[in-house]
């Protein structure tokens, strides 16, 4: 008789959108609703941005992202995990598949979160827009308007994927530790999708179960944080994960030398803070907590940290007076580009700062969204990891010669200001911080 195959199978649940691509680009999916290549859309058309879709070979990126993070020998140990294109590694050793519902066409509109809008001395102030505002894009010239489409949530809404493991998954031990290192990760810490740094995406582990075959340390083996606990049982369960995903991978001392992705490691931060939408007063909802997470980062970003430096540069730039720009703005630190803007000056004037050779800086604080006791909670996390490679500079990508080379280059921005976001985040009454793996 022939054993059953084994499989491990997890079940997650949305808790804010997920606006995941589908196999169809958007732009190819217009052309096909238009009738094919040179069909443009009329003025004013809504583009149609097809299907958002799960898919596992999207699923697989993102843990292999989150298995990098956590595994100092990640080099080593990957191909044996997921695969590889290296002499002798070839293909993973599990295959995965995603249950329905795998599809969705919930669409983005900023104008239906108008309720946080918050006036606060001279800006309007709301987080969840704040967060959103790339997932609806407008082309004033052409008159198009567009937005991305979510994977379907609500109450009962779950995921299921299946992971059909090999004998050689069952073999070395290796491979179940790193699948369930990556899920526990993506599901407490990351997320899925566009703006998954950004509180969207956000999703929670309801279960998983490995059948016919024996997981690494017991079955399961790491404790996860479930949305019916109260917030200081939620961040037990989170806490205790971290200290076992800390055993397995030894990371307990600083690394040798930089790296040159993210990862968790000593200095990596993480703060639970138990503040309710600053507009509604309430967590009740995905809603409340976005607005809750986004008023984080945009009131300590709107802080004029160094606007006036900054607009200097540009009054300078523009022969208007102004100072030179001594070092890089500060906010950089929280990802390229980053760009400036000022109409204080009479007309436009902007800047845009990046890489001299990289145009764009992934963010090392991830903002989230959890559900904790019926309420929606922000987690904050930042991670370690470089801006750009150690010998690289920031440009103006606006302020360029003949020949396209930046007049003017600085070092990078320091690290300081992504801790003093986290101080101040960990400063909110009730918070539960917690610093390295």
């Amino acid at each position: 008789m022939t054993a059953a195959p084994a499989t491990l199978t997890l079940t997650f649940r949305a808790i804010t959108p997920i606006f995941m691509g589908g196999a169809i680009p958007a732009h190819c999916w217009e052309l096909l609703r238009q009738g094919g290549p040179g069909a443009r859309p009329q003025r004013g058309a809504q583009i149609d941005m097809g299907l958002a879709e799960l898919r596992p070979s999207s699923l697989k990126g993102l843990l292999r992202f989150w298995y990098r993070a956590i595994d100092p020998d990640y080099a080593r140990h990957e191909p044996v995990v997921f695969g590889g294109a290296g002499s002798g590694q070839g293909q993973g050793p599990f295959s995965m598949t995603a249950a329905p519902p795998v599809t969705g066409s919930w669409p983005w509109r900023g104008n239906d979160y108008d309720r946080f809008t918050q006036p606060a001395a001279n800006v309007w102030k709301n987080g969840a827009t704040y967060l959103g505002f790339p997932l609806e894009t407008r082309d004033t010239r052409q008159g198009f308007q567009s937005q991305r489409v979510a994977l379907p949530l609500g109450a009962g809404v779950d995921y299921t994927v299946t992971h059909h493991l090999s004998r050689r998954a069952m073999d070395d031990e290796r491979v179940l530790k790193g699948l369930y290192s990556s899920w526990w990760l993506l599901c407490h810490l990351g997320g899925l999708g566009a703006r998954c740094r950004r509180g969207f995406g956000s999703v929670a582990l309801t279960s998983w179960q490995l059948a016919g075959a024996q997981g690494p340390e017991g079955s399961p083996p790491l404790p996860y944080s479930r949305s019916s606990a109260t917030l200081e049982e939620w961040w037990k369960d989170f806490s205790e994960g971290l200290d076992a995903l800390r055993r397995w991978y030894r990371v307990t001392a600083p690394p040798v030398g930089l790296p040159d992705h993210l990862v968790l490691d000593h200095s990596s931060r993480f703060i639970l803070a138990p503040v309710p939408s600053p507009r509604t007063g309430r967590a009740g909802t995905w809603q409340d907590g976005l607005d809750a997470v986004g008023r984080l980062m945009q009131d300590f970003r709107q802080k004029k940290l160094d606007y006036r430096l900054t607009k200097a540069y540009l009054d300078l730039r523009f022969g208007t007076g102004g100072a030179p720009l001594r070092a890089a703005p500060e906010r950089g630190a929280f990802g390229l580009p980053l760009p400036f803007s000022s109409q204080s000056l009479g007309h436009w004037a902007r800047a845009v700062f990046q890489g001299e050779t990289h145009d764009r800086s992934a963010s090392r604080i991830w903002l989230r969204v959890v559900h904790v006791g019926g309420a929606f909670w922000p987690l904050v996390i930042r991670l370690a990891g470089p801006l750009l490679p150690e010998t690289e500079r920031i440009k103006d990508a606006e302020w360029v010669d003949r020949d396209r080379k930046p007049v003017e280059t600085w070092a990078q921005p320091g690290d300081g200001v992504l801790d003093q976001f986290c101080d101040e985040v960990a400063s909110v009454p009730g918070a539960l911080p917690r610093t390295g793996v």
